[in-house]
């Protein structure tokens, strides 16, 4: 869903979600699969590729990544089993030899934890650590997400109830604060709304403010339970992660910025599905209520923390995220070391 400068219900519009056209993962195709808009030197083949009637065989001379255990291919799609290799296929930088080898990962990797049934792995050496599970979609720290007669992006129930709010700011005694009447005068961006919070907090607002908070319709987040067993690992919120849908091959940057039940794995922001190409939003555009059922890869980085007691914008997110991810070894350790041991 495209931002909107109004965030309030009623002024929300679903939109599809419009992709580029992009490589697809080939067959045995002498030389690239691909979507039939992008340009080819060379006449496009049918029958050599798998996907849709759109995605055919570029030929373009490979002689060095032409096995069967070898294609050329996007750098955006996973390797799975395998790593990519520099220098062997013709095209720009993007396309590189996926060498799978018959099968098998990189480096080797160990279970730390499960929540939920859902293995959380390490990789031997290595500090970050991933899993793969559904992502359930989070509205906390939206200005729009919960209101008093329930209006939000989200239930209200799932703030909690009065006595025990959970996903609303309050005062000291328990009364939630309210955009623009309570404290009188205070940041309304939706007027007469609750102020939702999350863990990730910016000390430069009051707690009465709804830019304390991450803003779960501006800004990619993950939610890692509250436990013993995350803290052990050395993340901390605000600490940086990689995020991969295997559904359609799309990723993103996310921060740590909520937490959530020890029990449960698997949950991100509204940004970060829009980003990851799900739209959770129901038909009207007025209420989150689905997430991805599956095939979501998180790679957390402890240490990577932007600022302290700041919340980045997305475009600092966006380029630390990358440069953190390509300093630990980008799409080619991914696919060789995480998806080779999932």
């Amino acid at each position: 869903m495209p931002k909107s400068s109004s965030l309030c219900p009623n002024s929300i519009a679903t939109s599809l979600l419009l992709t580029l056209p992009h490589l697809v993962e080939a067959g045995r195709c002498p030389g690239v699969c691909q979507d039939i808009s992008l340009s080819c030197e060379s006449a496009y083949r049918a029958g050599l590729c798998p996907g849709s009637l759109s995605v055919r065989c570029c030929p373009q001379e490979t002689p060095s990544c032409a096995s069967a255990s070898q294609q050329c291919q996007s750098t955006s799609l996973p390797c799975t089993g395998g790593r990519f290799v520099s220098g062997k296929c013709p095209g720009d930088s993007s396309v590189k030899c996926c060498e799978t080898g018959g099968g098998g990962g990189g480096g080797s990797a160990h279970i730390l934890f499960t929540v939920d049934g859902v293995p959380v792995k390490q990789l031997d050496g290595d500090s970050a650590f991933f899993w793969s599970h559904s992502l359930q979609v989070d509205a906390d720290g939206a200005p729009n997400a919960y209101s008093p007669n329930d209006k939000g992006i989200d239930y209200l129930a799932n703030a909690g109830h009065p006595g025990n709010w959970w996903g609303i700011a309050t005062d000291s005694g328990g009364r939630p604060y309210v955009q623009g009447s309570y404290p009188k005068g205070s940041h309304a961006p939706c007027p007469g709304f609750y102020v939702s919070t999350t863990s990730l907090e910016d000390r430069a607002y009051r707690s009465s403010d709804t830019r304390h908070y991450a803003n779960a319709v501006e800004l990619n987040f993950i939610v890692l339970p509250l436990s013993s067993a995350i803290r052990e690992t050395g993340a901390h919120l605000g600490d940086i992660a990689f995020v991969y849908n295997t559904n359609n091959n799309k990723h993103a940057f996310a921060v740590y910025g909520d937490e959530g039940p020890g029990n449960k794995i698997g949950e991100g922001s509204v940004a970060l599905h829009q980003a990851l190409g799900s739209n959770p939003y129901n038909s009207a555009g007025t209420r989150v209520v689905r997430g991805i059922d599956s095939g979501v890869v998180v790679v957390v980085f402890p240490g990577s923390k932007i600022g302290s007691g700041t919340i980045p914008s997305q475009e600092k997110l966006t380029s630390s995220g990358e440069e953190v991810f390509d300093k630990w070894g980008g799409m080619d350790r991914f696919n060789k070391d995480v998806m080779g041991n999932l």
